[in-house]
Order: C-alpha cells, then structure tokens, then sequence
C-alpha cells in the first residue's frame, strides 16, 4: 500500500482523501501509512485548516538506487553463480532419472 501510495505521488501532489479514494480502508489507517512515510522522509505534508497535501520527496528514493546500483554487478555475479550450480545439478541429476525410468512392461493379450 505504501509503495502504491509513493507511486501515485509520483505523478504530482495529492491530498489525503485523494490518495485513500482507491483504498477499501479508512481515511485514518491511509493517514497512517502516510505518517510513516513521512517520518521515512519520503513524503512531506502541507496542512491548510484540515486538508493536508502530500508530495513525494524524491532524494532518500535517490540515493537508496544509487546505493543499490553500487552493489548491483555483485548480486548480478552471484545470481550467475547460482544459476550456473543449479544448472549442473539439473545435468547431474538429469541422467539418473533416465535410469530410474522402467521400461513398460509389455502387455499380455490372450
């Protein structure tokens, strides 16, 4: 839900009603999440009376993909070494299958 939520602020800034419009809960859980978000510094809130709008702040967004695009050629060579041992234990596997397989036995008509 919250990612929902960042992911409609994406496109511009949104009032709390708007934002809980698409959401089968309350305007105070949606409100909620937003506090979090907030508090995560994702979100900023401008209050007027009793309407709140919300925007997203897109620098903590930022730097969490930078930081992931560091380590990204990590990852990536190790899910290549993952992928390159469950392939040899398919192909160790792959003949002992054969193996196991019987022959149908052949069927006796009168």
């Amino acid at each position: 839900m919250r990612r929902a939520i960042l992911e409609r602020l994406d496109a511009q800034p949104q009032l709390v009603s708007e934002l809980a419009a698409p959401f089968a809960i309350s305007l105070q859980a949606v409100s909620r999440h937003i506090q979090v978000l907030v508090r995560a510094g994702l979100v900023s809130q401008a209050r007027t009376g009793r309407i709140s709008r919300c925007s997203l702040e897109a620098g903590p967004v930022v730097a969490a993909a930078v930081w992931l695009n560091r380590y990204s050629k990590y990852w990536q060579g190790q899910f290549d070494l993952l992928a390159a041992v469950l392939h040899d234990l398919d192909d160790r596997r792959a003949p002992r299958a054969r193996r196991r397989r019987r022959a149908p036995s052949p069927t006796r008509t009168p």
